[in-house]
């Protein structure tokens, strides 16, 4: 594939890339169904297909005796033969000729999804329960605490891998899989993620054994909750609110995603990770 022949475009291409103006180029290139053309640069190009199945459940109360909240919960699973065209986590198409042979879990699928928000009024001060009068209900009242929660399932493993099938041909791989990929949950570290040694650089002008995505290993998951404790204070026309936000309030790290690229020294370690928490207090006058 890679072998040079005699150029046909030879003289009759005199400027551009060399596989064309050269006389000789490689076999793999005589072999595309536009030959006179190195390559096409794509833009937005819609192909592919992706598939969604989920089932969602949702329990909401609102406005019951000071207290509004929603608790969603969603179980789905979504496939699709290309990856996102602009937020790609790294997986290829091996073929673009037959996007069958890249149909797999979508790189962003995540299993179980738990959202909740809640907004409750303390009750306490003018109109609740406990400290309604006098000037200790204006003193201490109208504060309100609101959440915000997010609680995830992983995202399936990418791996990328060099793929050997000649320069010109547009042809990518997949690793080679020769074990299973999953470790034992008392054994998964951040260090050792998934079993590395089930992977194996494909042979050259081979599409290799495993697919865009393996599902059965799976990233960090989301586990995130939100606070908001806030009061507002009306004087007239006037009004004053004190607001005490916290990011992430249990200081849960959201890791990143393991180094999926078989040649990389940190191959199956996770090296990355944000989610600290932050505090935040403001002040806000309305006139």
């Amino acid at each position: 594939m890679d072998a040079l022949v005699p150029n046909p475009f030879f003289g009759i291409i005199k400027t551009g890339d060399a596989l064309l103006t050269a006389s000789n180029t490689r076999a793999s290139q005589l072999l595309k169904p536009y030959p006179q053309y190195a390559g096409i640069t794509r833009f937005r190009d819609s192909v592919g297909d992706a598939w969604y199945n989920g089932l969602t459940l949702r329990l909401e109360e609102r406005t019951t005796q000071g207290l509004s909240y929603q608790v969603a919960y969603t179980l789905s699973k979504e496939q699709d033969t290309v990856p996102e065209r602009f937020g790609s986590r790294g997986s290829a198409v091996i073929d673009p000729n037959d996007l069958s042979r890249s149909k797999s879990v979508a790189e962003d699928d995540r299993t179980h999804v738990v959202t909740t928000y809640f907004i409750w009024e303390l009750p306490v001060g003018p109109g609740h329960r406990w400290a309604n009068g006098g000037w200790m209900a204006h003193a201490i009242g109208g504060w309100r605490l609101g959440g915000i929660g997010t609680f995830a399932s992983g995202r399936p493993l990418v791996l990328g891998v060099t793929a050997s099938n000649g320069v010109s041909t547009g042809l990518g791989a997949y690793a080679n899989v020769i074990g299973d990929p999953k470790v034992p949950a008392s054994e998964q570290t951040l260090d050792h993620w998934f079993n590395t040694a089930a992977f194996a650089q494909p042979a050259p002008f081979t599409f290799g054994t495993g697919t865009r995505t393996y599902p059965v290993v799976r990233g960090p998951k989301i586990n995130r909750l939100d606070l908001l404790i806030s009061r507002l204070q009306k004087a007239g026309a006037s009004s004053v609110e004190l607001r005490m936000e916290a990011q992430n309030v249990l200081n849960t790290p959201q890791f990143g995603e393991p180094v999926g690229n078989l040649t990389d020294a940190n191959f199956g370690r996770i090296i990355t990770g944000t989610g600290e928490r932050r505090l935040q207090l403001g002040v806000r006058l309305g006139f």
